[in-house]
């Protein structure tokens, strides 16, 4: 059975925050998703605790690969990942009780009924620092964005107002028929600071 959310974990010697991570998935009034662990080459238990949820929870898998970075985790993750949507979540991260909900059936649900299933969601979300949490809203006015006008005023928007609009990928869900026939996949990390010292020696 294809699960609503693919929930993909990238995780790098996390080990004092991934538990956090997946009991705040596991407490998730929304139940239809499969989380996906990818232990990128960790040197510390992080392995250890993705194995022992997976020995617990048969939605729950975990993807053991020599290290390769953020993105080649993401990337793994995506591979195989079976959800409609997806969602890659930072796994020294945590989310509310309602976050699969709100996404599922106000965001994906209402929108999708006003047009057409969306490609990617964006939401808010919060910051904690020194114990203080702040509601970080995103610049963008809540609703769907369709046209090729709308598309390019969202992005001269995201470009323009960095600190206001999070490009992060954990900011986002997306359908994964949508990554996966426009073939879109992180770039390395590597290979971005390769170009970048290229580029400053032109």
């Amino acid at each position: 059975m294809t699960p609503f959310f693919s929930v993909i974990l990238p995780s790098y010697n996390v080990e004092k925050y991934l538990d956090r991570c997946v009991k705040s998935f596991l407490a998730q009034s929304f139940t239809d998703y499969e989380i996906i662990i990818v232990d990128d080459g960790s040197t510390d238990r992080t392995g250890e605790i993705a194995d022992f949820y997976v020995g617990k929870y048969d939605f729950i898998k975990c993807i053991h690969k020599a290290n390769g970075g953020l993105s080649s985790a993401r990337n793994a993750g995506i591979a195989e990942a079976k959800g409609q949507f997806i969602h890659m979540c930072d796994a020294d991260d945590w989310v509310t009780p309602t976050f699969l909900e709100v996404i599922a059936t106000k965001a994906i649900g209402d929108i999708g009924r006003a047009s057409q299933v969306p490609d990617i969601v964006k939401f808010n979300y919060y910051r904690h620092v020194d114990g203080k949490t702040t509601l970080c809203k995103n610049i963008l006015q809540e609703g769907s964005y369709d046209s090729v006008e709308d598309i390019d005023l969202l992005m001269k928007e995201a470009l323009k107002s960095v600190n206001s609009y999070v490009l992060s990928a954990w900011s986002h869900i997306y359908r994964r028929d949508f990554l996966i026939e426009n073939n879109l996949t992180f770039v390395s990390e590597r290979k971005v600071k390769l170009f970048s010292i290229r580029k400053s020696l032109l």
